[in-house]
């Protein structure tokens, strides 16, 4: 814990987190027993609308768990501000660096590579890390952090998110990239995770104004992405957050990039195929590279103060109670 007089929010507490997935025919019932029709509820979801609800079900949950220590090193580095007014502030900007290693041979191949997932993060962010520090240098400081234990559960963004190396009131916001989506198909639009949520939507408006690709609308929001990737544990602390990916509709129209990811998920996602032999579009990934240095820019230097959006029920549940 910190001492009272550096800790600008609530150190979220350790605990456990289940998930529990049930036949549509029960998840029918239960939201029937509510008095709501199942098939509203999935497209309020699918509409970007999640509305939590209670389901009046009891229910009880046994498990059994491996505890394991090991130690994984998080990798950091600081370009100093230049604004005397803005450089105590921070934005940190996050990669996992960790896949899964070695793992069950399939096709022969016990090589857990994670080219995408999330090599091509790490190498996007060490390529944003050698622009910008040959930039003049940004009026607020950018942390540079490649993250470990992603896979694990986050557990690298977790702990520095706790127990940053610089003041954690110095940290005003993150931005993160866990695949750069690009690779797999080009696209004429962007997604940004965490768009509705904070005024880090002002840096998303700011690049598309001047890259001309749009913001998309997520298109699996009951995948709640958003809460499933390192941008998370800072939100967790209070630390608003925005993650920009390339979107879904193709630069060439004869592909579908919605499309192209799930064959890649099918295929691909935590597989040992997810290697440096899979076709990568280059132009996709300068389009979301060029996005996220955008982004970046604007954060640190055209942005005033950096705000949660008060209506955020991210918002509600981690800072504002």
């Amino acid at each position: 814990m910190y001492p009272d007089d550096r800790a600008p929010h609530a150190v979220v507490p350790e605990e456990l987190e289940a998930s529990l997935v049930v036949p549509q025919r029960i998840a029918a019932d239960w939201a029937a027993r509510t008095g709501r029709d199942f098939d509203d509820v999935v497209s309020s979801i699918r509409s970007g609308k999640p509305a939590s609800f209670d389901l009046s079900a009891d229910g009880h949950v046994r498990a059994g768990f491996e505890l394991e220590t090991f130690e994984s090193t998080n990798v950091a580095a600081l370009l100093p501000g230049s604004d005397p007014a803005l450089q105590d502030e921070v934005l940190v900007l996050t990669a996992h660096l960790d896949h899964l290693g070695i793992g069950a041979a399939i096709a022969g191949d016990s090589v857990y590579n994670g080219t995408l997932d999330n090599a091509s993060g790490s190498s996007a962010l060490l390529t944003l890390a050698s622009v910008l520090t040959r930039m003049d240098a940004p009026r607020r400081s950018i942390l540079f952090l490649w993250v470990t234990a992603e896979e694990s559960g986050l557990l690298g963004a977790e702990y520095f998110a706790r127990f940053p190396t610089v003041s954690p009131r110095r940290i005003v916001a993150n931005q993160n990239i866990d695949g750069v989506m690009g690779m797999i198909t080009a696209a004429t639009d962007v997604l940004a995770f965490g768009y509705e949520h904070s005024n880090l939507s002002q840096a998303v408006d700011y690049a598309v104004s001047l890259t001309g690709t749009p913001v998309s609308p997520d298109p699996t929001p009951e995948e709640n992405l958003f809460i499933r990737s390192d941008q998370y544990a800072f939100v967790r602390n209070g630390i608003p957050a925005i993650w920009v990916q390339g979107g879904r509709t193709g630069l060439d129209p004869a592909r579908d990039p919605q499309a192209e990811l799930d064959k890649w998920i099918v295929e691909r996602y935590h597989k040992p195929s997810d290697d440096f032999v899979q076709p990568l579009d280059l132009e996709g990934v300068r389009r979301e590279l060029r996005a996220n240095l955008l982004v970046t820019y604007h954060i640190t230097n055209e942005m005033g103060p950096i705000e949660w959006d008060p209506d955020s029920f991210l918002y509600r549940r981690w800072v504002g109670g």
